[in-house]
């Protein structure tokens, strides 16, 4: 069978200069964590990882997005060779790409990614959708096995 873990994250919000450390020390304790988990499965180099969620912070100058981009690809950089510019409005109006789908795989990879509402502007948040659901757009991403291209996998 294939090995797959799923994981969701939510990081603290860089309201100071505390928080953003706190979120980089939140992103090492989790990466540990899924090592751990790993070895004492032997799981290591066995299992595809997804891990998606709000990092809450762009990807531009973030420590965060670059630690996770040492290990990991961005599903939606992979397809489109760029990160997506807005994913969330914050509580101070703020337009920014905070949510993200990240993998590593050696059997998976990224063949479409997209945000929902489909057909929105990822350069800039507008209300011409009706986006009602969350003060974030989902990032969707499809995933297919290199070894099957008929196999497809929605994340």
């Amino acid at each position: 069978g294939k090995c797959l873990l799923l994981i969701n994250v939510h990081l603290t919000f860089p309201h100071n200069s505390f928080d953003r450390q706190l979120r980089l020390t939140q992103m090492k304790k989790f990466l540990e964590l899924i090592n751990e988990y790993q070895t004492k499965h032997n799981l290591i180099d066995k299992c595809s990882i997804i891990i998606c969620g709000d990092l809450n912070s762009s990807f531009e100058n973030d420590p965060v997005y670059q630690l996770l981009e040492k290990q990991f690809q961005s599903s939606y950089f992979v397809v489109h060779g760029k990160e997506v510019k807005v994913t969330h409005l914050t509580h101070r109006n703020e337009q920014l790409g905070v949510d993200y789908i990240f993998y590593r795989s050696n059997i998976l990879q990224s063949i479409s990614s997209e945000l929902i509402p489909r057909g929105c502007n990822e350069q800039l948040w507008n209300d011409t959708s009706g986006w009602t659901l969350s003060d974030h757009r989902a990032v969707l991403s499809t995933f297919q096995y290199k070894r099957n291209i008929d196999t497809k996998i929605d994340f």
